[in-house]
């Protein structure tokens, strides 16, 4: 049987490009659904001189100073326990960052889909959000829309970037299956959760149908964030501020413990709360192990739609309904339509 390790197949956060106007400096909300909280209100001037704004140098070799508040939005798509681990993270981050950032995040009805639908709408009406998670296959959609930005300038180089004990840290696949060879192996989305689908079988069944071992090691897993591009230097720049410290490596490790996800990073065999919980979870760790074998899922404007076929022909295949090549067939015949409609 199919199973998931972490509930989904993965997530991506996107840096936006095509957002409306910049939104007003309004206090941190713990949660999508949370009631907002007033920002406290800014010190009475003094006679003393102000003091320096924080600065992050850009792709251009400008600099982006973070000298007045800026919110930004995140779409996501957690509920429940997952999102009051997120809320959390997002509040230290508000209470933290000493840049005047503050996260918004909304929850998503309807999983990936429903964020993938409703940022397209958003594309057209010119009101994106300023991260969001995701799919490789939205991103390439997004990109061709020219409504996210690459995050080469920001994770990889400049002020921002991350540092190279970092980029060590963080398993390869995870980095590598954001670049899109498409658009000149540009890093359109970044880590953000991952999980993975995994198999369960009965070896004395397979032994007595006389069935081989397979010698292909790998799983599928996917999961990254998006940053769009809303014509302002300031509001992308916090969008990466955002990323980065929730996949660093204290949150990279406690979030998935609280919500069943993966850690991003290989440091997190090494955290003393992920080793006590995989005490208790097992086939957490063993999903961890894999994660130099994982595959990312392919990076086709398409593969939304035809992930849906794969799981009813999984599903028809199980329940006997169809034979394994015949859902195959079908599936592949449906895909391959997809794909020259997506072009």
């Amino acid at each position: 049987m199919m199973a998931r390790i972490g509930g989904v197949s993965g997530l991506a956060a996107f840096l936006a490009a095509c957002g409306g106007e910049a939104a007003p400096a309004a206090a941190p909300t713990a949660a999508a659904k949370a009631e907002p909280t007033k920002a406290p209100a800014a010190a009475a001037p003094t006679m003393a001189p102000a003091a320096q704004p924080t600065v992050a140098p850009t792709v251009a070799g400008t600099t982006v100073n973070f000298d007045k508040p800026t919110e930004i939005t995140f779409w996501h798509t957690q509920t429940g326990a997952n999102l009051a681990a997120l809320d959390a993270i997002v509040a230290e981050f508000n209470k933290s960052n000493g840049k005047k950032i503050t996260v918004k995040a909304e929850t998503i009805p309807g999983s990936y889909t429903g964020v993938y639908q409703k940022a397209m709408a958003a594309i057209q009406a010119g009101q994106t959000p300023d991260v969001a998670v995701g799919y490789e296959s939205m991103a390439v959609e997004y990109m061709k829309a020219k409504a996210i930005v690459a995050l080469d300038d920001y994770a990889l180089k400049g002020g921002q970037a991350l540092s190279a004990d970092d980029l060590k840290d963080i398993f390869p696949i995870y980095i590598e299956s954001n670049k899109y060879p498409m658009f000149q192996n540009k890093m359109l989305t970044f880590p953000f959760t991952k999980s993975l689908a995994v198999q369960y079988w009965n070896e004395d069944f397979l032994k007595a149908a006389g069935v081989a071992k397979n010698g292909q090691k790998g799983q599928i897993m996917s999961g990254n964030v998006v940053v769009f591009d809303n014509k302002d230097k300031v509001r992308p720049a916090a969008g990466w501020e955002w990323i980065k410290f929730f996949t660093n490596k204290e949150n990279s490790a406690v979030f998935p413990i609280k919500t069943g996800y993966m850690p991003l990073r290989k440091s997190a065999a090494e955290n003393p709360e992920v080793k006590a919980n995989w005490e208790k979870d097992p086939q957490g760790k063993q999903a961890f192990d894999l994660s130099d074998l994982v595959r990312a899922e392919p990076q086709i404007p398409a593969w939304q739609d035809i992930r849906g076929i794969l799981q009813d022909a999984l599903t028809a295949t199980i329940t006997g309904k169809m034979t394994a090549k015949a859902a195959l067939d079908d599936a592949a015949s449906k895909a391959n339509k997809l794909i020259e409609e997506k072009k």
